[in-house]
């Protein structure tokens, strides 16, 4: 099993979650904000990183990435770093 640190993250590459149609995804309610990118994923989701730990996925049209060498970006638009 891989335990991901969150400083040990891409540490250039952030996902922004720019919407979510259904409500039932994890990353719903942070429309708006960082999540951290593990892996580019597959064609149609990237992989990441819920706030509990556990690995998951983004849809690829839910979100976009962004170049950030910025060490102080808040994922989860919240005190998680």
């Amino acid at each position: 099993m891989t335990i991901y640190k969150m400083s040990t993250v891409f540490e250039t590459k952030v996902l922004l979650i720019t919407g979510c149609r259904d409500q039932s995804m994890w990353y719903s309610k942070y429309v708006g904000h960082y999540v951290p990118l593990l892996d580019d994923g597959n064609d149609t989701e990237f992989k990441s990183l819920e706030p509990s730990g556990y690995i998951n996925f983004v849809l690829r049209k839910d979100c976009m990435i962004i170049d950030s060498s910025d060490s102080n970006i808040k994922f989860y638009g919240s005190q998680y770093v």
